[in-house]
């Protein structure tokens, strides 16, 4: 029998093969209310057929996998090491979820194997709750009393060389010092037979729970016992992975019928009733005036754990000022408004400026003022100030429409222009400051990704909507970022969430910035990461293989497949060496292929031959294609 125990707030089942055959098509389905160790619960997968010798257990999944802690697997047989709940006769009747737990706690304490906060002796320490019990429950009724007296004169000598528990006789049958008040249950005189000691721990038991009563009598916020053995022992009895613990559906099962009815009728009445809400409505954060309006101090060295005594009342920089006045700030209100209102003036000198040079920069790779972030004395001066001033004019003009000033950059004739400079120009001006050509530059990564998805027909242009389905307010925790994510949306790149822990892989390796911060200009690097991604990236892979399919469609002859792809991926047709090359490639690459198949057709198997040339034509195709989807041309804005 297999049992599992895991963590899961999310329906992840999983295959479950044995020696490579399939077992269990769709097992550990279940929830269990959170990805936290709290809530991990115990679930049943099946019985196995074991074959002897060495068997390869394997439980995969697509995608993310519930968080896994344990595994168990126990016999069968009816034998008496066999487990309580499989079966045995004198278990019918019992509860089979207290069964349970009763069966895996004795079965950790018998093996030593079982710790945790309930063990009540230090992090790390094996749980001994149980371990004196078992390690009498063989011994005959003659020769309890003495081997109980025996065991915890051992366990005493054990407690008191903790650093070397396994030195006094006898220890070994508990692995550990057990928690201190079931150690007290041998102070005195030794118990005379296993019914006395099962007193002894109920006495136990029940002073527990009577503390525990009290205590949240007294404190109804109370969170655990003060002692840590006795919160050890409450843990056992009544935490989430007590002995008595059973999960809502186990719990249900033993209501009568007229609650479950009932239980039924209100979970069908909430689900109407949430079905019938109203969309919820949109939401936006934002910010609002203190009640205390104020100035701010000066935070010595930045640190706002460093406040200084000097003051600065609300404004603008006097230096600021001197181009335009300040604007007055209202003394019941933060002044955010006022400083808005002046910042974007017609008359403001920066903003405008600012706003077309980032624009700018976004369109040529660098800005008419190439520090971008520094307009000051200690920044580049402009390359075109003119250009500079008149953009930034227009920019007012047209309404501060960012739009517009993207369709009257793209339109211009140097937006137009080669990348490919003059001999004089190259000579003249090898940097390009003074924009007689247009500058090389590589694919953003967004852009990367949208010519990808095009190129092999699965670029999808809907416009609008979101693809993070998480509702207003809901948290994106850190070990689920990437299931919330879609990645693997056709969706253009502007709509893919942004989840800074969780980012695309194909957004890291081509210099999307990092999200948790904010940058004047992307970087642009050259690495063996992004090359090793391009060839071996499954979205690569299968633009490549979409768009072989559709040149193999287009026609039997290979020269209208190479004209065919190099339309789609470049938007020209090849040169005749371009075509020679990828022609001769086509041929050796399935050949190659084929050649195996030469042996099967002097063996007699001759039927192998047709499928390997097919399989070996695709494959030289699909190479072929992602040749060119990783090539310069296709990567490159020349």
């Amino acid at each position: 029998m297999l049992e599992v125990r895991l963590a899961a707030e999310e329906s992840r089942p999983m295959r479950v093969l044995l020696n490579g055959a399939l077992v269990f098509e769709s097992a550990l389905g279940a929830t269990t209310g959170s990805w936290k160790a709290e809530g991990q619960r115990w679930r049943a997968v099946g019985a196995l057929d074991l074959p002897a010798g060495r068997s390869v257990l394997r439980l995969e999944r697509e995608g993310p996998v519930p968080h896994l802690d344990q595994l168990l697997l126990a016999p069968l047989g009816s034998d008496a090491s066999s487990r309580p709940a499989l079966g045995h006769p004198w278990a019918q009747g019992l509860e089979p979820g207290l069964l349970r737990n009763w069966t895996l706690r004795l079965a950790g304490d018998g093996q030593g194997a079982a710790s945790g906060p309930e063990s009540g002796v230090g992090p790390g320490g094996k749980s001994g709750i149980f371990g004196p019990w078992l390690a009498l429950a063989d011994a005959p009724e003659a020769e309890f009393e003495e081997r109980a007296e025996h065991l915890g004169r051992a366990l005493r000598e054990a407690a008191a060389a903790t650093a070397t528990p396994a030195a006094a006789p006898g220890a070994q049958a508990v692995a550990a010092a057990p928690n201190p008040l079931v150690l007290a249950l041998f102070d005195g005189l030794a118990p005379r037979s296993p019914r006395e000691l099962a007193g002894r721990y109920q006495v136990l038991f029940s002073s527990v729970e009577a503390q525990w009563r009290e205590l949240s009598a007294r404190d109804p916020k109370a969170e655990r016992l003060p002692s840590d053995a006795a919160e050890g022992l409450r843990l056992l009895l009544t935490g989430p992975a007590g002995l008595f613990h059973l999960e809502p559906a186990e719990l249900e099962a033993l209501y009568p019928e007229q609650d479950r009815s009932r239980l039924a009728a209100a979970r069908a009445a909430v689900e109407a009733a949430r079905s019938a809400l109203p969309p919820a409505v949109e939401r936006a954060l934002g910010v609002g005036d203190a009640p205390e309006i104020a100035g701010l101090p000066v935070m010595r060295r930045g640190s706002h754990l460093d406040k200084g005594p000097q003051v600065v009342e609300r404004g603008v920089p006097a230096l600021a000022s001197s181009f335009l006045a300040s604007p007055a700030m209202p003394a019941g209100e933060s002044g955010r408004r006022e400083l808005a209102r002046w910042m974007t003036d017609p008359e403001h000198p920066l903003t405008a400026r600012v706003a077309v040079n980032r624009l700018w920069q976004g369109h040529f790779g660098a800005g008419l003022v190439r520090t971008s972030s520094n307009f000051g004395l200690r920044g580049d001066t402009p390359s075109h100030p003119e250009l500079l001033d008149w953009l930034a004019r227009e920019f007012v003009a047209r309404g501060w429409s960012q739009k517009a000033l993207h369709r009257l950059i793209c339109l211009s004739s140097t937006y137009q222009s080669s990348a490919e400079p003059s001999a004089r120009a190259a000579a003249l001006d090898p940097g390009n400051r003074l924009l007689s050509h247009q500058n090389r530059r590589r694919l953003a990564a967004e852009e990367l990704r949208d010519a990808l998805l095009f190129t092999a027909g699965r670029l999808d242009p809907a416009l609008g909507g979101s693809l993070l389905e998480i509702g207003n307010g809901e948290y994106v925790t850190n070990d689920q970022s990437k299931d919330a994510a879609r990645y693997d949306s056709p969706r253009r790149s502007l709509y893919l969430p942004i989840i800074r822990n969780a980012m695309l892989d194909l957004f890291s390796t081509f210099d999307y910035p990092d999200p948790s911060t904010t940058v004047e200009a992307r970087p642009s690097t050259t690495s063996p990461t992004q090359a090793l991604y391009l060839m071996n990236s499954p979205l690569v892979v299968d633009a490549a293989a979409r768009l072989s399919e559709a040149a193999l469609e287009r026609s039997p002859d290979p020269q209208p497949r190479v004209n065919e792809l190099y339309r789609r991926a470049f938007g020209r047709a090849p040169t005749a060496e371009e075509s020679a090359r990828l022609l001769g490639f086509a041929q050796r690459a399935a050949a190659s292929v084929l050649e195996p198949s030469r042996s099967d057709i002097g063996q007699g198997r001759a039927d192998n031959a047709p499928e390997a040339l097919v399989r070996g034509e695709r494959e030289a195709w699909n190479s072929i294609a992602q040749v060119l989807l990783i090539s310069n041309e296709f990567l490159f804005i020349d």
